[in-house]
């Protein structure tokens, strides 16, 4: 199978970092671009209309609010406290509700480009219909009794595939080439997992026996989970 682009694996990281480590509980300020769909470094679409919310754990949302400056069209910036370990939900009209998470950085800071997209819902049907091919699947537009998640690897590929679980079901790993292509694996390296029927509701991706991260997803809602290898993988 092929996907479409070379899918680089990204995590979102707090990047040129503009005053030093803060103590906890003080607030820094998060902002970038953000895209509708996975970039691929042509034509591609920023987020302008829709909403951009921030939850940290333990704490109340944020909305992220989009600069005021003509040039700068879907830049969009938020306050949180510093090392914050957050949910980030973006929703548009073009966009399937898409679910995130990630760390505050530990001082103003903005993300890389390209790290922080939606599911907009042309894209993700295509990209998400190639896998279900892939897999001997019907492909079938998204609908409110199930949810769509992908999650990928940082490094590239690594770690086991059979020790990855979301939502308590084994997904279906690939390994990604050099080239884009990607193949299907059962064990062994893996770079990415996708669980086409993900039941709506908490959805859990762990790894290794580890839970890394736990969402709240309503039916009709796209989870991009890319962060997988952050800890002892």
């Amino acid at each position: 199978m092929r996907v479409f682009v070379t899918v680089t694996p990204v995590v979102l990281l707090a990047c040129g970092a503009e005053r030093g480590e803060r103590p906890a509980g003080t607030d820094v300020l998060w902002r970038g671009y953000i895209y509708e769909a996975l970039p691929t470094g042509e034509d591609d679409a920023l987020l302008v209309d829709g909403a951009v919310t921030f939850l940290p754990e333990g704490g109340e949302a944020s909305a992220a609010e989009q600069a005021n400056l003509p040039d700068y069209p879907g830049y969009w910036s938020v306050t949180l406290e510093a090392g914050a370990s957050v949910h980030i939900d973006l929703a548009g009209d073009a966009l399937y509700t898409t679910h995130w998470a990630g760390d505050a950085p530990q001082a103003d800071g903005s993300w890389t480009a390209g790290v922080l997209f939606g599911a907009e819902r042309v894209w993700a049907d295509a990209f998400f219909g190639e896998i279900a091919v892939a897999l001997g699947m019907e492909p079938a537009p998204l609908d409110t009794s199930t949810t769509w998640t992908w999650g990928f690897r940082r490094d590239g590929g690594g770690g086991d595939c059979a020790s990855v679980r979301i939502a308590g079901v084994a997904p279906a790993c690939f390994l990604q080439d050099e080239n884009g292509a990607w193949t299907p694996v059962t064990e062994g390296p893996w770079s990415h997992a996708v669980l086409l029927d993900t039941p709506p509701g908490e959805v859990s991706v762990v790894l290794g026996g580890r839970t890394l991260e736990t969402y709240q997803a309503a039916g009709g809602d796209v989870i991009i989970a890319g962060w997988l290898t952050e800890e002892g993988t």
